[in-house]
């Protein structure tokens, strides 16, 4: 029975290790959407992207729907947040926000600004 017990455990270890993933939380910019009179801040945009390179696109940083998405990653998970240098950065408090849910769901949030 110990031998069972034992390697179940194994087996749950394992899972978990295999089920944590990279993902990118990528600042940009939607490039052909400039226009006359259209300010800069509301063409940035928050790209999701996966292992598999799926990209889920948010027009608002840390909104519900981001959170979710975050929120179905992999307990273990990391969530590297690729700000970009020249786009102004999202408010401090939002920053704080997705911190914490990161951290409550067992997510290491890695900050690497680009550019």
């Amino acid at each position: 029975m110990k031998t069972i017990t034992f390697i179940l455990l194994c087996l749950a270890l394992n899972t978990a290790v295999v089920r944590a993933e990279e993902h990118h939380l990528v600042q940009t910019q939607i490039q052909d959407a400039s226009a006359p009179g259209v300010p800069v801040e509301s063409l940035t945009v928050y790209v999701l992207v996966s292992p598999d390179h799926r990209p889920q696109v948010f027009k608002t940083f840390n909104s519900t729907q981001m959170e979710a998405a975050i929120g179905n990653l992999p307990r273990g998970s990391v969530l590297h947040y690729d700000a970009n240098a020249m786009i102004k950065s999202p408010p401090n408090t939002q920053l704080q926000a997705l911190i914490a849910n990161c951290k409550k769901r067992d997510i290491s949030l890695m900050l690497s600004p680009t550019n």
